[in-house]
């Protein structure tokens, strides 16, 4: 993602996954909704402090 936009670039079974792979265990599974554009991420929380989000940004 070139951070022009907040789109979802994967889904969420693939995102799990991709957690699960590396061997991490995702304390939260939240889904976040923009207010006014209405779009919506997938964010998994780690532990230790670090986030995976769908639109692979961060």
């Amino acid at each position: 993602n070139n951070f022009q936009n907040d789109n979802a670039y994967i889904g969420t079974r693939f995102l799990l996954r991709l957690v699960q792979n590396q061997g991490l265990v995702p304390t939260h599974v939240l889904k976040i909704t923009h207010l006014r554009t209405e779009a919506a991420h997938i964010v998994v929380l780690l532990p230790d402090g670090r986030y995976m989000c769908d639109c692979c940004m961060g």
